[in-house]
């Protein structure tokens, strides 16, 4: 434990605080002896400034994941004038008013150690708006340098504070705060670096939501709900800025190796029979008045658009289709951060019940016919089509997704042929010939579609045309592979592990266990543990390795009737979608969801419905910790294993405010990484306490539980840092 009692850091802010508590600014009290119409009136001065200091001594709290802290002041300059100066009479000239306004630039002392970010900052209790103040965040590093107002304004050798995070706040406007420095608490997110943890693996995430009409917008758009009355639609959160900005810094910081965003926009399908089924950009409302803006979507205007569904009360069952410009505006910023992205273009079902698109069927070739449409009507192909001209608006993306989990739709036959397969080949050509060479395109498979269809002794590939085809660049899959298969009581994963959230056992089913090994012939065998084993890899959805390195040879009755276009090893694989729900026995079926107003609402199997946040981050970590460790050359890229998901609204304001967002309550059992990044599990703070004790030789192996967030606030043993801990948990 270090305090702030270091002679240098003590002696330097002592400084600061000496040439502010002299500072004597003087009040003018002789007014001009000019003529009455030519006087000055002066408003109030600052007579003496009171600055919240350092305490002598003060220990530097170390901090477990997310917490609030209030800060210790460890270096102030002085405060800086401004006078601005107006006539207050009529034409001619008259008086003039002199008013002056006071900043400053301070830097507060957080806590020790390297952090993820800062989410919140409060000054004098309230959350500080931080749209147009500059605010730099020191995260403690032990390479950070000297914060550059503090070396522009002091002389001589200037401390980094190195292995301290800190704030600096630069040209802070005090007159909302009494003549004094407010006193600043912050929310901290720390998580522990390296080992394989979770926050430094990711690289890629989907960004959610994918619906809301200016969500996704990088500028603010106010409506009015009343006359008279203006609200920011999307600048839900105490930042000033839009949504989408603050929820970018939080990504930002709390994943620092993501570098690759999956950018999710969606139209809607009316119905689960493809031959009836319309697909629209939606709007939410007909009567929402936006004085500064337009929703527009592929030239459908709010008074002509398709109006989303809504509940009984009114409200809208969906966030309406992104407008172009949002998305447009979104990937060029993703893009000025420096993310590489990919244009997701998504179908959300607004039909009854809210089904999963993979449950669209066809009958015929005519129905695969109008589903698909053509480039002028309101269907599939009109939606990819116009989602490619978007890209090419915002200067370009990295990838586009032609579809995703059309998993009914791909494997409906006539004959020896897939319909909905020819279709994807000529609508992939039909993207390249809008988005060039440079953007890579590629069809985003559901984990049990990529791979084929097997029916008795009947195998065909029948994605291998797609895959095979030259204007397609990637295999991808939404791979949302089961890990686990816990029970309550004994069972028999426990002859292998001590608990579902053991890292070795989850690796070991990555390429292994159910639907690797063995799978379950019905929902009967699958309670009693009745095993049977897989013996043919063509039957393996889960052994994606053998997949993409050999020939496929197609059946019919178990006889070889040729090999499919697929050329082993041609093609990387992408995991376009990764993930756990974070809720008990994610990893058993970590591809559903719990969402009471749809009917493909679920919990994993065998999951008592409790929250458990640790069985989420435990998944993503042994997912790509064993494709990390086993890639080779060409197989997966891993810098776009897209982890599902990272929300545009930030957080706590999503999940919190359900009055602005219905699926809110929907968060705390659901697939989302906001406000779990930095999280700490308790084996992880147990572990570095007891290291920087001394002691080698330990094991946690045993430890469950997630931390959100511990403070130890001074010096102490090891022995009273772990006594709450264990009292807890």
């Amino acid at each position: 434990m270090t305090t702030l009692a270091v002679k240098g850091i003590q002696s330097f802010a002592r400084g600061g605080v000496k040439a502010l508590t002299s500072l004597a600014v003087s009040t003018a009290t002789n007014a001009i002896t000019r003529a009455l119409d030519n006087r000055v009136f002066e408003g109030p001065r600052l007579e003496t400034f009171l600055l919240q200091t350092s305490r002598d001594g003060a220990p530097l709290p170390r901090v477990f994941g997310r917490v609030r802290l209030a800060g210790e002041v460890i270096w102030a300059s002085q405060v800086r004038e401004t006078q601005t100066d107006q006539s207050v009479g009529g034409k001619g000239g008259g008086p003039t008013q002199l008013d002056y306004s006071y900043s400053i630039s301070f830097a507060v002392s957080l806590c020790e150690g390297e952090i993820l970010g800062v989410e919140r900052i409060w000054a004098n209790g309230e959350v500080l708006q931080r749209g147009d103040l500059t605010i730099r965040i020191h995260t403690g590093s032990e390479t950070q340098g000297p914060d550059p107002v503090i070396a522009a304004t002091e002389a001589g050798d200037i401390p980094a504070f190195r292995g301290t995070a800190y704030i600096v706040f630069e040209d802070f406007p005090l007159d909302d705060y009494g003549a004094r420095l407010p006193s600043i608490n912050a929310e901290v997110v720390r998580g522990l670096r390296g080992g394989g943890r979770m926050e430094e693996m990711i690289q890629s995430v989907n960004l959610l939501p994918g619906s809301g009409e200016f969500a996704l917008s990088p500028t603010i758009v106010e409506e009015t709900p009343a006359p008279g009355k203006t609200i920011p639609s999307n600048m839900n959160n105490l930042s000033g800025q839009a949504d989408l900005l603050t929820s970018l810094d939080q990504l930002q910081a709390e994943l620092p190796n993501c570098r690759h965003v999956s950018l999710i926009s969606s139209w809607f399908g009316t119905s689960l029979d493809a031959g009836e089924c319309e697909i629209h950009p939606g709007a939410e409302r007909l009567d929402r008045i936006l004085p500064d803006a337009t929703w527009s979507v592929a030239g459908q205007m709010r008074s002509s658009a398709y109006i989303v569904s809504a509940d009984e009360d009114g409200r809208a069952n969906y966030g309406g289709t992104p407008s172009d410009d949002s998305v447009i505006a979104c990937i060029q910023t993703l893009k000025q951060r420096g993310f590489a992205v990919t244009l997701y273009p998504f179908l959300l079902m607004d039909a009854p019940n809210f089904p999963w698109r993979g449950r669209i069927a066809a009958q015929s070739d005519a129905d695969v016919i109008s589903f698909f449409g053509t480039d002028k009507d309101f269907q599939f192909r009109h939606s990819i089509l116009h989602h490619a001209r978007l890209a090419q608006a915002a200067g370009g993306v990295d990838a586009i997704v032609i579809g995703t989990e059309l998993r009914t739709l791909t494997t409906f036959r006539e004959g020896e042929r897939f319909p909905v397969v020819e279709q994807l080949q000529a609508l992939a050509a039909d993207v390249r010939a809008i988005v060039g060479p440079s953007t890579k395109i590629t069809y985003a498979a559901d984990w049990s579609e990529y791979f084929g269809v097997q029916n008795g002794g009947d195998v065909r590939y029948h994605l291998d045309p797609l895959w095979a085809d030259p204007n397609i660049d990637a295999v991808g899959i939404d791979a949302y592979f089961p890990l686990s298969d816990w029970r309550d009581g004994s069972h028999l994963d426990k002859q292998t592990a001590s608990r579902i959230h053991d890292l070795d056992y989850l690796r070991a089913n990555v390429e292994g266990g159910e639907e690797y090994d063995w799978y379950y012939a019905s929902p009967e065998d699958r309670d009693a543990q009745t095993r049977t084993p897989i013996d043919d890899p063509a039957y393996r959805y889960k052994d994606v390795r053998h997949w993409w390195c050999t020939a496929h040879e197609e059946r019919r009755n178990g006889s070889v009737i040729g090999q499919s276009p697929w050329v082993p090893r041609s093609k990387p694989i992408w995991l376009m979608e990764i993930g756990c729900p974070a809720v008990n026995k994610g990893a058993n079926q970590p591809n559903v969801f719990y969402d009471p107003k749809s009917s493909e609402s679920a919990l994993p199997y065998y999951s008592d419905g409790t929250r458990d946040d640790l069985v989420q981050r435990r998944y993503i970590e042994a997912l790509l910790t064993h494709y990390g460790e086993t890639n080779e050359t060409g197989f997966l890229d891993l810098s776009r294993a897209s982890v599902w998901a990272w929300d545009a609204r930030p957080y706590p304001d999503f999940p919190a405010r359900t009055e602005v967002w219905s699926d809110g309550p929907n968060w705390s059992l659901g697939h989302w990484l906001n406000g779990r990044t930095g999280l700490m599990p308790v084996a992880d703070v147990i572990a570095e306490l007891i290291s920087d004790a001394g002691l080698e030789t330990f094991d946690v192996s045993g430890v469950s539980g997630v931390l959100p967030g511990y403070i130890v606030d001074r010096p102490m043993s090891a022995r009273a840092a772990l006594g709450p801990l264990l009292q807890l948990y």
